[in-house]
This record gives structure tokens, sequence and C-alpha cells, in this order.
């Protein structure tokens, strides 16, 4: 894991350095591998009013970039909003991720085909009416098919000020509905409880997490996002219909020292109706109550 987030450090340096690589021979003639966008889902700005803001990354057949986590190897996806004065951006809002092997046989999570990694914006008052107003971003990536490409883009959206809304045009709809609900929702669906064995220095402990839903599920996946400073490992989920269980070891990696006591992840999985769905699952390593609900 060490040696691998060194690798990873000095590709991003090389890229900061040179810039997004060339095209490699692997790649369609004239194909993009990924193309972006910087899109909205309103086509004018309100003062005082919220809305979303977006960057759609197209990609290639066959390649992928990477989640918040990019599991065993990658390096995330990043997007960092540029808004006129006044105004200010939520978090980045991650969709749920897919499992993919790389060809050296490692997992990793993130994103085929297209993905949209947007954030709420708010606009502040007193905007003058029929102001046109200059919004950015910049993206960066790493698309891997058998081979690796890093590329960025540097995105603008002009947006005219108007007391009437109108709608954009980015796909929002469909993307919201694969956003993962918050972890004060997921009692609607399970009832998630944690079982700790405390470890000794520099060790957070194996950890045993108990999930009985209140309908069956399927596929149940589980999305860890660890601290630079933390190390999952040995991970194992099993189970069928409303039982299920996930075992996990969390271990301070050599020479770091992890300061927290919540383990952020995510839950992945079908429900009744064949719907996937996500939720965010907070889950306390380290105090008081190690056996309890996640969240607490």
């Amino acid at each position: 894991m060490d040696g691998h987030r060194l690798m990873m450090a000095a590709w991003l340096l090389a890229f900061t350095l040179t810039g997004p690589a060339a095209s490699s021979p692997a790649d369609p003639p004239g194909a993009e591998v990924v193309s972006a966008e910087l899109v909205a889902d309103a086509g004018t700005v309100r003062a005082g009013q919220a809305f979303t803001l977006g960057v759609r990354l197209r990609l290639a057949d066959g390649w992928h970039v990477y989640w918040k986590n990019p599991g065993a190897s990658g390096l995330p996806t990043e997007v960092r909003f540029r808004l006129p004065a006044g105004f200010s951006a939520g978090p980045i809002q991650w969709p749920l991720p897919v499992r993919f092997r790389q060809p050296d046989g490692e997992e990793c999570y993130g994103y085929e085909r297209e993905v949209l990694l947007a954030a709420r914006i708010q606009a502040p008052p007193g905007l003058r009416e029929g102001a046109i107003l200059e919004f950015g971003a910049e993206s960066r990536w790493l698309a891997c098919r058998e081979l690796c490409r890093l590329g960025r883009a540097d995105l603008r959206l002009a947006l005219p000020v108007s007391a009437v809304f109108t709608k954009g045009d980015g796909g929002f709809d469909h993307w919201r509905d694969l956003l993962p609900a918050g972890a004060g929702e997921a009692g609607r669906w399970v009832d998630a409880r944690l079982e700790g064995a405390p470890g000794g220095a520099g060790d957070a402990g194996t950890h045993q997490l108990d999930l009985v839903w209140i309908q069956a599920a399927r596929a149940v996946e589980w999305y860890p996002v660890p601290p630079e400073t933390l190390d999952i490992s040995d991970v194992r989920l099993a189970g069928e219909g409303t039982f299920w269980k996930l075992r996990f070891t969390a271990r301070e990696l050599a020479g770091q020292r992890w300061e927290g006591d919540t383990l952020d992840s995510l839950l992945v999985f079908i429900d009744a109706s064949g719907r996937r769905r996500g939720i965010e699952l907070p889950l306390r390593l380290r105090g008081e109550a190690q056996s309890g609900k996640a969240s607490h």
C-alpha cells in the first residue's frame, strides 16, 4: 500500500509538471479517452437561490475513472470549482461507484462510460438582473484500461442573472437517483451494529458489522473511505436475505498516526424493487461503545 501511494504521488507530480499524457497506441484514432463539460441544472442564476453545478465526464468504451477512494490502485477524480464573488459551494456529490478489476487483478472503485460530479452552489442576494456570470471548474482524473492516462480540463460556463427560473441541461435528475442516502436515513433499510476487537498500538482493531435488513437485500457491497493514515484490509462480506455480516481490519500505516475515531464508508445494495441504492455509513472504531448503532 505504501509503495503504491508513492508511485501514484510520482505520477501526479509528473502530470503537474508536464500536463496531460499523449495518446497511447491502444486509443481509437482521433478519439478522446475522456471528454469533460461543465453543466448546471439551471439556465439562469437567481439572487439568493441555490442551484447545482457539475462536471460531466464521458469516457471512451472500456475506460474508467476513479471514485473518491480508488481502491487498491488509481487516483481519485478531482473537481475544483471557481465561483464569482459571494458564491459558495457545498461538498462534491459522488454517485454510487462500481467495482472493477485492473489487469493485475487489483480491485478498484469508480465509474465507466459517464459520471457527473456536482455540488450545490449558493448565490448571494443582490445580484444585478441581466448580468452574465462566469463559472469555472478544474477537473483532474486518471483514466485506465490496459494502460492509464492522466488528464485534466479547465472548464467554463456563463449563466445570466434572472428572476425567472429556466432549467438547465445536464442530466441531473438521473444522477440524483444515483446519490447515496445520508447516514440519518439508514434506518429506513437496515439496522447496522458494529462489534469491535480493539487493537494494540498502531492498530485500530478488527471489527464485525452485523447488517439486519428490513427487507431482503441483494448484491450488498461495502466501500470504505479511509484517511491517508489508515489501511483497511481482510475485508469479508457475506450473507443473504435479511442478514449479512461484514468483517474487516483497520490498521495505521507504518510511521503514521490516525487521530480520528470514525471511518466513513458507503453501503451499496439492491433493494426489493431491484433498484441499486447506497447509504452513507460512518463507523466509530474507537472510543466508547464498540457495539450499537454503526454511526454512534
